[in-house]
């Protein structure tokens, strides 16, 4: 009897150690998991932050700055409201101009693009020659305006600064039709005149031009370089 009754109780006592034991490591276990979880909670909330952080600031680069710096006379206009456009045009133009373009005129013949080229030039010659003609004669007092070098007011919304504004807009726009130069001689096979300079050329006036324009619409300190550029492609492609 007494050994049976010490079996009874010993068996007893370690059947409740072993339930206690179960129920403390279930208990970790859960715990562990638990805090694995809120650790890759906070993991995933971390990277969702950092991502949409990256998005706001993405964001931020190509419309917002240009919002809260840039000139609100202009962010209406087309094309104007961010620089994300123009990047993406430039971008497949230097894609197409270097890599593209070249292998796929490799194993054909080049295009004449005669009467292309001749409409193309008469028109950018009497386009630019009308740029000339705007700025001397009409906007900018015979070219006297070109040396004010006064930061312009934005809340200024005369006839006259509407007018410079809407020519700057037309000249910018005129910079991305230059870039079928390029293209042309990439289509002619003659892409020993794709040089660095003419390449840099084509790709900094838009750029450039997007980022002065959009920050100032009516900064004259530009002028004289739109002044000249106008001049030099009236002459060239005439």
């Amino acid at each position: 009897m007494l050994t049976f009754a010490f079996t009874t109780a010993t068996t007893t006592e370690i059947t409740t150690k072993i339930t206690t034991m179960a129920t403390a490591t279930v208990t970790t276990a859960a715990a562990v998991n638990s805090s694995s979880t809120a650790a890759n909670a906070m993991q995933n909330a971390q990277s969702v932050a950092q991502t949409g952080s990256t998005g706001s600031t993405f964001s931020y680069l190509l419309t917002g700055y240009w919002a809260e710096h840039g000139d609100p006379r202009v962010g209406p206009l087309t094309g104007m409201s961010s620089i994300g456009p123009l990047l993406t045009l430039l971008a497949t133009y230097a894609v197409f101009v270097l890599l593209i373009g070249p292998r796929l005129m490799r194993n054909r013949k080049p295009y004449s693009l005669k009467s292309v080229l001749l409409g193309y030039n008469l028109t950018m010659s009497l386009w630019n020659a009308y740029f000339f003609y705007r700025v001397i004669f009409v906007d900018y007092n015979y070219g006297l305006d070109m040396f004010n070098v006064v930061w312009p007011s934005f809340e200024e919304r005369t006839p006259l600064e509407m007018s410079k504004i809407h020519l700057g807009h037309i000249y910018l726009f005129s910079k991305l039709v230059d870039l079928l130069d390029t293209i042309f001689f990439v289509l002619r096979k003659k892409q020993s005149q794709v040089t660095p300079l003419h390449f840099f050329h084509h790709i900094s006036v838009p750029f450039f031009g997007w980022v002065h324009f959009r920050l100032c619409g009516t900064n004259s300190v530009v002028i004289p370089f739109g002044l000249m550029n106008t001049f030099i492609h009236t002459v060239s492609t005439f």
